[in-house]
């Protein structure tokens, strides 16, 4: 078996990265899955930098897994939040601990951006994803909350929405703020 090494993301790990989600989601089903542009404009994001927040698994030369670590500051409350994927070929092998250890590690080491005396590590999974909801209880995690996509079928037949006076829907633009945090940040 190849040894697996941890180290911080090259930008030549961009297209291994997109086929390794990819991979993870034909398996996991989430759909989740991403393109070489999405990927750049996420890892874009001027809260990212990932050469210093994302994390690579290597084996042999290829790409295995990831993580990524970004930081929601507040007065308040900050988040650090992380979230990536291990291949379904080299999940059960303990690398996404490691992963999550070393987003973990990163956190620690940025506390020094946050001004906010409560502080949160973050992350996120499917109610069906029990893997991963087992390896983040294993590293002290517990729920903290809960949401639902909710559908209505069949879809035909349905009255338009009435909405208070002020609030207006959009469809969604990439590269426009959307929801109350966005808006608020936006106005302020």
């Amino acid at each position: 078996m190849n040894e697996v090494r941890i180290r911080n993301y090259r930008e030549r790990d961009l297209e291994p990265l997109v086929e390794l989600i990819n991979a993870a989601d034909a398996v996991d089903q989430p759909e989740w899955g991403t393109s070489l542009q999405e990927l750049q404009e996420r890892f874009g994001l001027p809260t990212l930098r990932p050469e210093e927040n994302v994390f690579v698994a290597q084996a042999g030369g290829q790409v295995v897994g990831y993580t990524r670590l970004r930081l929601e500051k507040g007065e308040v409350e900050s988040v650090f939040k992380t979230g990536g994927v291990v291949h379904p070929a080299w999940r059960r092998r303990g690398m996404g601990r490691r992963l999550l250890k070393r987003a973990y590690q990163r956190a620690q080491e940025r506390l020094g951006d946050v001004a906010s005396k409560t502080v949160y590590f973050d992350a996120e999974c499917e109610s069906g994803e029990a893997g991963r909801m087992a390896l983040f209880e294993s590293f002290g995690m517990c729920p903290a909350r809960y949401s639902l996509e909710m559908a209505y079928v069949p879809l035909e037949g349905i009255p338009e929405p009435c909405f208070p006076s002020g609030v207006t829907v959009r469809t969604w633009v990439r590269g426009l703020p959307c929801g109350i945090d966005s808006i608020l940040r936006r106005e302020t």
